[in-house]
This record gives structure tokens, sequence and C-alpha cells, in this order.
């Protein structure tokens, strides 16, 4: 029941912290990321970089991107439930999304490439 109460408790928290950041993005981001940092940070862990020229700090840095885009537009109903999960699967979706469309853009580059390549050789 105590932590039922706490659940709840944080979900009244963390809805409250996001009417306050869509009112007013540039004074309630930090205190925001703040809050939900510890739980988006474990959600992105097992990412990894598609690319040599995306590091972990280019992946943090579209998480929070992520972060501040979930938080201002996700449905968010009086009551909410679950506010902080919703808000960090959200997020990861948004990077795992992102770091896939990289993935592909990088393949596309080599495929050029190669075909390039081969071009070249069958031209000498």
């Amino acid at each position: 029941m105590a932590g039922h109460r706490k659940a709840e408790g944080r979900d009244a928290y963390l809805e409250d912290l996001i009417r306050r950041y869509r009112a007013d993005p540039a004074t309630w981001s930090p205190v925001l990321l703040e809050a939900v940092g510890p739980a988006a940070v474990a959600r992105i862990a097992p990412f990894v970089s598609p690319s040599p020229v995306i590091d972990a700090e280019d992946i943090a840095q579209e998480l929070i991107a992520q972060l501040l885009l979930a938080a201002a537009t996700m449905p968010l109903p009086q009551a909410a439930r679950w506010v902080e999960r919703r808000l960090v699967l959200r997020a990861g979706t948004g990077v795992s999304r992102w770091l896939q469309r990289e993935a592909n853009y990088q393949r596309g580059i080599e495929l050029r490439s190669e075909v390039d390549d081969e071009a070249d050789q069958s031209c000498d």
C-alpha cells in the first residue's frame, strides 16, 4: 500500500512538472531532466552506436532532445499513471529510431561507395 502511494505521488509530481515544462520550457527543462535522468540513462544504456561518427555523448544528447519532445507532446490526462515509464519509453523509442535511421544512412553510404569503386574498376 505504501509503495502504491509512493508511485501515485511520483506520478503526480511528474505530471505537474511536465505541465510546468509545457508552460515554460526554458525554466523547467533542467528540473524535468534531473527528475527523470536516472531512469532515462538506464533505458539507453544498452544502445550501441551503428556508426563510428556517433559516440555515447551524441546518444545522450539525442536522449535529452527526445525526453523534452516526449514531455511536450505525449498525452497527459489528469491523474496520469506510469508517467515516468511512459516518458522514458517514448524517449527511448525516439533514440532507437534515430539510431536505426543513422544505421540505414551509413549502409546507404557504404553501398554507394562500393558501387562507385566497382564503376571505377570497370573503367580501368
